[in-house]
């Protein structure tokens, strides 16, 4: 899990297949697995996750399969959402859509798809340094036979 801790300010693009929570401020792009926006969390700008739940505040586009906003929660922006829950005290300006019951954020699928090419990759080049040692280890195997029985004979 990734924390952006109180008196935390980051600009930019922060991109994540595990969890976010914001306890300080964030100014760009967040896409993540999942979202919490603590009370003292702030948001400006696109955030986009399979679960988001809100305590602080959201300025800008929401994108989440499931969103809650919690007591106290402030929301301005369009909400994009296949689940959402609204508790008492909570405040939503912008335009809530609702999506398919499986919606995940196009982001994300994006993200989760890069992940899967990068991990087939990695997976390809460990069994091509492993097939690698072992070709190694047979091909030099007699040369070692052979001196391990020179010290054997030499004790």
């Amino acid at each position: 899990m990734i924390t952006i801790s109180v008196g935390t300010v980051m600009r930019g693009n922060l991109v994540t297949s595990g969890s976010v929570r914001l306890d300080g401020r964030f100014d760009g792009r967040l896409i993540c697995s999942r979202l919490e926006v603590s009370s003292d969390g702030y948001a400006n700008g696109y955030v986009s996750a399979r679960e988001i739940v809100i305590a602080g505040q959201i300025v800008g586009r929401v994108e989440a399969r499931s969103v809650t906003l919690s007591d106290g929660a402030f929301v301005e922006g369009d909400v994009r959402y296949a689940s959402i829950v609204l508790e008492s005290g909570a405040t939503m300006t912008g335009k809530a859509v609702r999506a398919e019951a499986d919606f995940t954020p196009p982001d994300l699928l994006a993200l989760e798809a890069d992940l899967d090419v990068a991990t087939a990759q990695l997976d390809d080049m460990e069994r091509t340094a492993r097939d690698a040692m072992a070709e190694r280890a047979t091909a030099e195997y007699p040369q070692y036979e052979k001196v391990r029985r020179t010290l054997v004979a030499a004790r």
